[in-house]
Order: structure tokens, then sequence, then C-alpha cells
């Protein structure tokens, strides 16, 4: 669900991997469709490696995402802009009742929702969590 889906530090909204060069990768906005390079001093996450702190250890980014599709029934959720910090601490409590409250902060609530109503309207999240994170919790 996640895979090639970038994102970079100082620049808003998400990426699609398109390819790679020597000293640079090219990336595509979801936003726009616009492509343009970033270069090896950018600060490139992807999200299908970024995980979430829960009480119970770490989830990946995907499995959430996928709590919060299910949740909401793949509708968008509140403008994590707009929304004040108690709505979106409830919000989590409804799709990840196990987060950790002491390490997950409302910043990263705020980027966790734009990104999922940000993958929702371009068709990129679905029900489903990664394969690989099916195959893990099979695998318990």
């Amino acid at each position: 669900m996640l895979e090639g889906i970038l994102s970079i530090s100082g620049q808003s909204g998400l990426f699609k991997l398109i390819s790679q060069g020597k000293n640079s990768i090219i990336v595509e906005s979801i936003v726009d469709g616009k492509r343009q390079p970033a270069h090896s001093t950018s600060r490139v996450s992807a999200l299908q490696d970024i995980l979430m702190y829960t009480e119970d250890g770490e989830v990946k980014l995907a499995e959430v995402m996928a709590n919060i599709f299910k949740q909401t029934g793949g509708q968008p959720v509140l403008e994590a802009k707009k929304a004040t910090n108690d709505q979106l601490k409830k919000l989590m409590d409804d799709v990840q009742p196990n987060w950790d409250k002491d390490r997950v902060h409302i910043s990263d609530l705020k980027k966790l929702f734009t990104w999922y109503n940000l993958l929702l309207q371009n068709g990129l999240v679905s029900d489903k969590a990664d394969e690989e994170s099916s195959d893990e919790a099979a695998a318990e």
C-alpha cells in the first residue's frame, strides 16, 4: 500500500519514487503530479519504513492507515490543521487504542491524518496493510 511513497523533509505533501540517479532520485508529487529531483542531501523517508509507537512496541504506519480506513469506512478523517488536540487524540484512540500517548506527539498525529487524507484522495490507501505486515501478523 505505501511502497514507493516518500516524505521529503522541508517539502509539503507526499511523493512517488519514479527513478534513481547517481546523486538524486526523481520523485513525483502526489498532489500535483510535478516531477523533481530529491538530492542526496534531502532527508527522505519511505512511508513503508515508518513505525508508530504503541504501548506494546511498534506498529507499521501501513497497519495504522488500514485501521483508519476500516474505522472510517474509507472516508476522509477530520482536517488535521483545523482539528483540536482533543479531537485528534479521540480519533487516534478509536483507530489505534494502544498508541503510546507519551511518545507520539500531536504534530505526529496531524501528519498522520494529513497523509491519510492525501493518500485516500489518490486511491493509495485501503483496509489492508502491506502484504509484509500481513505475513508478519500471520506468523505471530
